[in-house]
């Protein structure tokens, strides 16, 4: 996993008038697939269904349960890891 910090402090960088003056391509394409990366780490995940108990959800990334109570209710994280949950309609 990329260190997010890093890649935050060379995106910085490389937003920069001058960053041609300190980067070389294959810092650009590393720095490039480091960011890329840390989004795709933030994207929703889709919940996967119980089979066994109505409305009883598992959370895609860590296995959490989660409960579509059908009134409404649904969580948009996970209560455990805190990924976002996209919920299919």
């Amino acid at each position: 996993m990329p260190d997010r910090g890093k890649t935050i402090e060379d995106l910085k960088q490389l937003a920069k008038d001058d960053w041609i003056l300190h980067f070389n391509d294959t810092d650009v394409k590393e720095t490039a697939k480091a960011a890329l990366a840390l989004l795709k780490e933030q994207e929703p995940v889709k919940p996967e269904e119980s089979g066994l108990v109505p409305d009883m959800y598992y959370c895609g990334i860590c296995g959490a349960e989660m409960l579509n109570t059908g009134d409404g209710y649904r969580p948009d994280f996970c209560p455990y890891c805190g990924r976002a949950v996209k919920w299919c309609e």
